[in-house]
């Protein structure tokens, strides 16, 4: 099993993310984050290997925050995606 982190701010979003990683995907959630702040403990205390990074969240820009994640000395693999979607 791949060991996977959720970080989104939209907490149906990481319901729905978690319950797709437990159907038998072969990764499983070592928990979930709602924002850059949560998700430095969450990296600390669970070392995934995977971690699925909103693009969006309240306190920092994803790309900002995947920078940080890849500069550990171990990083995990990210994941960046977003359900923003615009309207023309």
């Amino acid at each position: 099993m791949i060991r996977a982190a959720i970080v989104d701010d939209h907490h149906a979003v990481r319901i729905g993310l978690n319950a797709a990683l437990q159907s038998g995907s072969g990764l499983v959630s070592v928990g979930t984050a709602a924002s850059a702040a949560e998700l430095a403990s969450l990296l600390y205390r669970s070392r995934p290997e995977i971690v699925l990074l909103d693009i969006n969240l309240p306190d920092g820009d994803g790309l900002t925050v995947c920078h940080r994640i890849k500069s550990q000395a171990v990083a995990p693999a990210v994941i960046v995606c977003s359900a923003l979607r615009t309207v023309p």
